[in-house]
């Protein structure tokens, strides 16, 4: 007679754990997933920097457009060919010189010009075509802004494409 071996295993009750294979493989999954989402995340902040840039840029061009539309007319006549200099925090916030860390809390300069057009002392559109010809209730505002701490930044002096030019048309509203 063969004599009978006795099983550890109880054979009704359900086996528990997960064997080395399936270990194995669920962190091979994860680990594909952990380097494919590592490597997207510079790219991720690099994106955000650039949105969080041109809301800034767009937050300091409505604010400037804005300060001219409530303007007095025959002010912005006056100050036409004499450039602006302003300044802004990160969040596109006009700051004063004045304020308390003025140099760490700076991070756009713009210059805003009313151009005077040759042989006409007011802002007046240029007319290339008889569109415009002879418009009295629109001004044509350059901005200039760059993005650096620097407020004493020649945009005269500087290479192109290191700041940014943005011409706005600017509506008599009264």
């Amino acid at each position: 007679m063969i004599p009978q071996t006795v099983s550890i295993r109880r054979s009704g009750a359900p086996r528990r754990g997960f064997s080395l294979v399936e270990v194995v493989l669920a962190v091979a999954i994860m680990a594909v997933g952990v380097v494919t989402l590592m490597g997207l995340l510079p790219h991720g902040i690099e994106i955000s920097g650039k949105t969080a840039n041109e809301l800034a840029v767009t937050r300091i061009v409505q604010q400037v457009i804005g300060e001219m539309q409530v303007s007095d007319w025959d002010s912005l006549d006056a100050g036409a060919g004499t450039p602006i200099r302003k300044f802004y925090d990160d969040q596109g916030i006009e700051i004063d010189r004045g304020t308390n860390n003025f140099e760490y809390s700076l991070s756009y300069v713009a210059e805003v010009e009313l151009p005077v057009v040759a042989g006409d002392e007011q802002a007046r559109l240029p007319s290339n075509n008889d569109q415009f010809a002879g418009q009295t209730n629109l001004r044509r505002v350059v901005i200039r802004i760059v993005e650096r701490p620097l407020e004493d930044f020649n945009f005269e002096g500087a290479p192109a494409g290191s700041y940014r030019t943005i011409t706005q048309l600017v509506a008599r509203m009264r």
